[in-house]
């Protein structure tokens, strides 16, 4: 792989995984299952099924797949800066973007629903008021996955800073995992998940003093440690064609077999998809272990796509994974912002959604551009 498409393979995915966040949360917006804080209205039968088969494969891989290449980038940030100066870029590129979000962007979000649905007359400082002391904790919105980060980041600070690094006896001659590992990996953590979920269902989260915990932490550190192990053995570089093959089989029969059955036989179709976030019950045993195993298969072909197909790099793609970033960052202000302009205007969901993807999209990355260039700024996003 050459140097261009070395960085094609690592900027691409991040556009990727930009992208699929906004869809979500979009989807969210005009009736799929998840959690956002603007819900336009309930989508019929059809809709929410579309929403729901999107949402649930977007949800089984994107994170997963973050928290691989930051694990992957951060024995690479270490191993380049050293600790002193690894702890003080990551306390900014991580710390700083969270306090924002969490003092000034999703306060901001809160006070424009309050104006336009609430008809609320008073203050932003009196709104912000009542935001500080009532509910209010550190990792709100998108941004938990940067308050989750930052906590692997300095945990493995301490790891290297304490123990010996071992993988440093790993190299490029270490064999990736055959199918048959993959998909023993995947079996156990659907069943761990599920194990977990039984007394912390998906969306409750764990709250200690001003910080919340999201309630699916176990499979991100799996994840996060299996890209730093794949620092030393290339394995994201090394996806053969036939394990590529092999998933992609596994993804399809899931998504196209297994989760019509899933939604029909579990009741989801009557709107109800609590049962299968957690408890003891059967919903959440499949829908955990499809979670696994869609989501690994995803990160196996989309890794194999992006490092042998996507793998071009360009001016455009460049300039968008550079401010991926601070897209993730604004995103909420931006959607939120846009579907409640067009609110008025009488579409079906799904093309209002596709309306909305295809303005706040490009708006949101241009926007984060433009910010990009403020002084200061670029030295944190």
């Amino acid at each position: 792989m050459q140097q261009g498409q070395h960085i094609a393979f690592i900027d691409n995915p991040r556009i990727f995984l930009t992208i699929s966040v906004i869809s979500l949360h979009l989807a969210v917006t005009y009736g799929g299952p998840g959690f956002w804080p603007y819900v336009e209205c309930t989508a019929d039968i059809a809709t929410f099924s579309v929403f729901a088969v999107h949402n649930a494969v977007s949800q089984s891989f994107v994170m997963s797949l973050f928290f691989l290449t930051a694990g992957y980038f951060t024995v690479a940030s270490y191993e380049r800066k050293g600790p002193r100066l690894f702890t003080r870029d990551r306390l900014l590129r991580l710390g700083i973007p969270l306090l924002c979000y969490d003092f000034v962007i999703n306060p901001s979000i809160l006070f424009l629903l309050r104006i336009k649905l609430e008809n609320f007359q008073g203050s932003y400082l009196n709104h912000l008021w009542d935001y500080l002391n009532h509910g209010f904790y550190v990792g709100s919105g998108p941004l938990w996955s940067v308050e989750r980060l930052l906590l692997f980041t300095l945990c493995y600070l301490l790891y290297r800073l304490i123990f010996e690094d071992v993988t440093n006896r790993l190299s490029e001659n270490t064999p990736p995992p055959s199918n048959r590992i993959t998909v023993l990996f995947a079996a156990i953590m659907g069943v761990l998940l599920f194990i977990k979920r039984i007394r912390l269902p998906i969306l409750e989260n764990v709250d200690f003093l001003t910080l919340s915990f999201p309630s699916l932490p176990l499979h991100h550190i799996c994840f996060f440690i299996i890209g730093i192990v794949s620092y030393r053995t290339k394995w994201l570089q090394r996806i053969t064609k036939s394990a590529a093959k092999f998933w992609l089989k596994i993804v399809a029969v899931f998504v196209l077999v297994c989760f019509p059955l899933l939604l029909i036989i579990g009741g989801a179709l009557s709107g109800d998809t609590s049962q299968y976030f957690g408890g003891l019950r059967l919903q959440s045993l499949f829908y955990s272990i499809w979670d696994q195993f869609v989501g690994l298969g995803m990160i196996i072909v989309l890794l194999y796509l992006f490092g042998t197909r996507f793998n071009r790099p360009s001016a455009i793609t460049a300039s968008m994974a550079k401010a991926s970033y601070a897209t993730y960052i604004i995103h909420g202000f931006v959607i939120v912002g846009f579907t409640l302009t067009i609110r008025n205007i009488q579409l079906h969901a799904l093309p209002k959604y596709l309306l909305a993807a295809v303005v706040s999209i490009p708006l949101c990355f241009t926007l984060a551009h433009l910010i990009r260039k403020l002084p200061l700024v670029n030295r944190i996003l």
